[in-house]
C-alpha cells in the first residue's frame, strides 16, 4: 500500500489564497509551513492506494507486481501540484472515468524529470488502464515506468508484467519478445514467472503436452536462477503436475505436486502476500482429487436420492410425472452406460452437455420416471458402468417417498 495526501475543497481554498499572498519567487518556506499546519489540523488526511496487480483473471498465479514506487515527499514543496497528484490518484483508485486524463495532464508537466512522482503516477496509471481491460495501454504505461531509472529486479518484474498486458491485447508476438528478454536481467523470480506464464497460456489453449514439456524443460536446464529463484520453483512444479494430471498422467502427476510441496516446506522465507500460500494449496488440492481417481474410475454425486411423488397438478390420484439427476465426474472424457432396469425410468433427452471443472468433467444424468395417482413408497437402483473402466459398477438409489 501507499500513502498520499488528499485535500478536499477546503484544502484547496486555504492554499490558493495562501499562495494569492506569498511571493512566487522559488522561496516555499512559507508554502511548507501553510502545509505543514494544514496537515497538523487533519485538513490533510492520508488516503490508502492499494497495489496493482496484472494477474489474468482465469489464471491463478503468484503477483510478480513490480514495487511500490517512493511515497511523495511529505513536506509538499508543492501544495497546489501534489493536490492535483492526489486527487488524480484518488480519481484512479475509484474507478472515475476522468483519471487517465488526469494523470496524463500531470505527466506532462513531470515525466521525466520528476522521477518519484512520475513512478508513482504511471504505476496507477497502468493500474487504472488494466481495471478497465485496456491492456495495451496498460502495457504502455509500463513502458513508460520502465524508461525510468529502476533497480534490475523492477525491470525484470515489470517485464514480465508488460508481456502479460500485451499477451491479452492480443499482440502475442511483442509478448513473446519480452518473456525471451527475462532472463537476461538475472532475475530468478521473474524468470520462473515469464515460464510459468507461458506455459498457462499452453494449458488455455489445451495444448498440455507442450506446457509440460517446456516446464520441464526449465526445471531440467536449472533455466530458473538469481535472487528468489527458489520461490518460483514450487509454482513451477504445481503446474508440471497439472499439466501431467490433465494427461491421464497421475503418477506423474503426483510426484510433481509432492515435489512442490517439498519445495515450499524447505523455503526460509515465503513470499505469502505474492501468492505462494495459493500455490501450496493448489498442489495440496490436486494431490487430494488425484487420490481420488486412483481410488475411484467414475464419481457419482449423490450416490442416493429422494424423490417426493406429488399427486399431478393438485388432483388426488391422479398419475404425473417425477423428475431427478445426478452427476456423474471422471478425469476424462470417457464412455458410461446408465441401466435403469425395468424400473420404468427413463433418460430426459438431450442429455445436458458436460461441463469442465479444473479437476474433473462433470456430466449431469437427469431421469424421469411415470407415478401412478397412488404411488406407494418404494426404492429403485441405477446402476452407472463404463467400458473404459471394465469390472467398474456404481450403484445410484432412488427412494421414492410420498410427499406430506
Amino acid at each position: 500500500m501507499m500513502k498520499l495526501y488528499l485535500g478536499v475543497a477546503v484544502v484547496m481554498f486555504c492554499t490558493v489564497t495562501a499562495l494569492a499572498d506569498s511571493p512566487q519567487s522559488g522561496n516555499h518556506k512559507k508554502q511548507d509551513a501553510i502545509a505543514e499546519q494544514l496537515r497538523d489540523k487533519g485538513v490533510l488526511k492520508p488516503i490508502e492506494i492499494p497495489s496493482a496487480s496484472y494477474l489474468p483473471n482465469r489464471v491463478e498465479i503468484p503477483s510478480t507486481a513490480f514495487p511500490l514506487p517512493p511515497v511523495i515527499t511529505p513536506t509538499l514543496a508543492d501544495p497546489i501540484r501534489d493536490i492535483r497528484v492526489s486527487t488524480a490518484l484518488n480519481a484512479a483508485d475509484m474507478g472515475r472515468d476522468n483519471a487517465g486524463r488526469q494523470i496524463e495532464s500531470l505527466l506532462k508537466e513531470l515525466y521525466p524529470r520528476d522521477v518519484a512522482t512520475s513512478r508513482i503516477l504511471l504505476f496507477t496509471l497502468a493500474s487504472w488502464h488494466e481495471a478497465r481491460r485496456e491492456y495495451l495501454d496498460a502495457a504502455h504505461a509500463i513502458e513508460r515506468w520502465l524508461s525510468l531509472p529502476l533497480p534490475e529486479a523492477d525491470h525484470a518484474n515489470a517485464t514480465v508484467q508488460t508481456a502479460r498486458d500485451y499477451w491479452r491485447a492480443g499482440e502475442k508476438q511483442q509478448a513473446k519478445v519480452l518473456y525471451d528478454r527475462v532472463p537476461d536481467y538475472g532475475y530468478g523470480w521473474a524468470t520462473g514467472m515469464a515460464i510459468y506464464d507461458q506455459a498457462q497460456y499452453l494449458m488455455e489453449e489445451g495444448n498440455w503436452a507442450a506446457a509440460q514439456e517446456l516446464l520441464q524443460q526449465a526445471i531440467k536446464s536449472n533455466a530458473v536462477t538469481g535472487p528468489y529463484a527458489e520461490q518460483a520453483m514450487p509454482g513451477l512444479w504445481g503446474a508440471l503436475g497439472y499439466a501431467q494430471y490433465r494427461q491421464n498422467d497421475l503418477k506423474g502427476a503426483r510426484s510433481s505436486v509432492q515435489t512442490a510441496q517439498k519445495l515450499y516446506a524447505a523455503l526460509s522465507q515465503i513470499l505469502d502476500k505474492d501468492g505462494m500460500g495459493v500455490q501450496l494449496a493448489k498442489a495440496q488440492q490436486l494431490e487430494s482429487w488425484i487420490k481420488r481417481w486412483q481410488k475411484n474410475a467414475l464419481i457419482i454425486e449423490p450416490d442416493h436420492l429422494t424423490v417426493a411423488v406429488r399427486d399431478a397438478n393438485g388432483l388426488p390420484g391422479k398419475a404425473g410425472m417425477v423428475y431427478f439427476h445426478f452427476t456423474v465426474r471422471s478425469l476424462m472424457d470417457v464412455p458410461f452406460s446408465v441401466n435403469v432396469g425395468d424400473s420404468g425410468m427413463q433418460q430426459q433427452s438431450p442429455a445436458p452437455k458436460p461441463v469442465q471443472g479444473t479437476y474433473d468433467l462433470a456430466r449431469d444424468v437427469a431421469l424421469q420416471l411415470p407415478v401412478k395417482g397412488d404411488e406407494q413408497p418404494r426404492t429403485l437402483t441405477v446402476t452407472v458402468t463404463s467400458p473404459a473402466f471394465p469390472g467398474f459398477r456404481k450403484d445410484v438409489s432412488v427412494e421414492l417417498v410420498r410427499a406430506k
